[in-house]
């Protein structure tokens, strides 16, 4: 059971951290997708390490981006690094 909540407690940090990744990448609306890349592969980085795989990481940051209601642009940006 410790290990289900360590799960959810990991999973829940680093949709927190893809969240402001998104968040702090936005300038007036406009994503920057250069700026969002670079901080989504430091996290991904990080997330490997904690044992996330790469498949859940990006419906990890599917879900989030989508969450903030994007544009189709990015979108197909992300179905492209998949």
């Amino acid at each position: 059971m410790a290990l289900y909540i360590v799960k959810d407690v990991i999973v829940d940090h680093y949709r927190d951290e893809i969240s402001s990744a998104y968040s702090t990448s936005s300038h007036y609306g406009v994503l920057n997708s250069g700026e969002f890349d670079h901080a989504i592969t430091e996290l991904w980085k990080a997330a490997r390490v904690d044992g996330l795989t790469r498949d859940f990481f990006n419906t990890l940051v599917e879900y989030e981006v989508k969450a903030h209601g994007v544009e189709p642009e990015v979108t197909t940006f992300l179905q492209q690094a998949a």
